[in-house]
């Protein structure tokens, strides 16, 4: 679907897409594909047909391991609530090699997977599984830098394989995902994704906004 029809009403079904943009959709919310459902697929090429359980009889949507031939730039808006931002700053506030593996190991520690990580010199910020509240994460942290968490975040995420290719695209997404004032935004590693933190209570109406940017017009 181009977003979550329990967000967007007027969501629609994607007649196809590339295995890159179904993970990346499966990654930040669509909970019809699990990534590694399809992964022998994916190493074979071979094509996967999605199906409604309810009418088998449907069209469904074919993953495909390239991008169909005229297929639009923007495939679907992806979204996920019930996520924490962790900001953790180096007490030192200069260079250290050793600074993101060591965040990084506490938070493997803890059986935790960041969904997002920005990262500058003197910190890094993760968003993680609201259940970090219920592990050590955090006393691990605080022994070595400072903290900022903030509870009750969303992903709100832009996907197709035009913002690879396309400097417009991009543009355009990027600039409709700062209308909604982002604590942070990140780049998906295949290029496929451009993935934005925001407030739960505003990610509905976010996620609305941006189906209607891109994908109420059929030209989008």
């Amino acid at each position: 679907m181009t977003a979550d029809p329990r967000r967007v009403p007027g969501a629609y079904r994607r007649a196809s897409v590339s295995f890159a943009e179904a993970a990346e959709l499966a990654y930040y919310g669509a909970k019809v594909l699990h990534p590694s459902s399809i992964a022998p697929a994916v190493r074979c090429s071979i094509p996967v047909r999605v199906l409604n359980a309810m009418r088998p009889d449907g069209a469904g949507t074919v993953i495909l391991s390239e991008v169909a031939a005229g297929a639009p730039p923007l495939a679907s808006v992806a979204s996920r609530g019930g996520v924490t931002s962790v900001r953790v700053a180096s007490r030192t506030l200069r260079v250290d090699p050793g600074f993101l593996p060591r965040v990084l190991a506490a938070v493997d520690d803890e059986a935790l997977v960041p969904d997002l990580v920005a990262s500058s010199e003197v910190a890094v910020t993760l968003v993680l599984p609201a259940r970090m509240g219920e592990t050590r994460l955090a006393e691990r942290l605080t022994a070595f830098a400072e903290i900022e968490v903030k509870n009750g975040r969303g992903i709100v995420c832009v996907v197709g394989h035009g913002l690879a290719g396309d400097g417009s695209t991009r543009g355009r997404v990027l600039a409709a995902l700062a209308a909604w004032d982002p604590e942070l935004v990140a780049l998906g590693g295949s290029a496929a994704s451009v993935a934005a933190l925001v407030p739960e209570d505003r990610l509905d109406a976010c996620v609305r906004a941006l189906h209607g940017a891109f994908f109420t017009d059929a030209t989008a």
